[in-house]
């Protein structure tokens, strides 16, 4: 009732009923899959997977434990080889791993240099992580072989050096 004693009259709002709809899930594109060696199952792998698996690689490359990939790999629970097939499906990931192989290729450089590392062991395996290195490593091989001369044929001719037998008498047993 209002203050003047009149009646107040609520009018009701037709309500419409909308039907509840779910948010539809956004589409996700699996671009391949993997082995996981941890529980050995297969896990699919998608562009936003490798995006961020690219900003680990990138972290990881930094570490200045970090050599060689086949550590990341063994660390993400991901096979070694697996890694040469992301980067044909992401060049996100595939710009990552071209870096981390440069930022390792100069932490073991570097070591050689100071011996803090193995010298022999980091020139024999540093064109695996290196372009420039490689290429260095093509050329001295192309350059040994055309330093080696192909064999050529060399003939001996030896004169017949037979002995004529003579004749030897028999002893004779007295």
């Amino acid at each position: 009732m209002r203050p003047n004693g009149e009646q107040m009259t609520v009018k009701k709002k037709k309500v419409t009923s909308k039907p509840i709809t779910r948010r539809k899930k956004p589409t996700v594109f699996v671009v391949d899959e993997y082995l996981d060696l941890k529980d050995y199952k297969r896990k699919p792998v998608t562009n936003t997977y490798l995006e961020r698996l690219a900003k680990k690689l990138s972290d990881w490359a930094e570490e200045p434990q970090a050599f060689r990939l086949h550590q990341f790999s063994k660390r993400e629970a991901i096979p070694y080889t697996y890694l040469g097939r992301f980067c044909e499906k992401s060049e996100v990931f595939k710009n990552a791993y071209l870096d981390a192989l440069l930022t390792i290729a100069d932490r073991r450089e570097i070591g050689g240099l100071t011996r803090e590392l193995d010298g022999r062991m980091i020139s024999a395996s540093l064109p695996h992580y290196c372009h420039i290195a490689k290429g260095l490593a093509e050329w001295k091989a192309q350059l040994a072989q055309k330093l080696v001369q192909p064999p050529t044929q060399v003939t001996v001719i030896m004169p017949d050096l037979t002995i004529e037998k003579k004749e030897i008498p028999e002893k004779q047993i007295i």
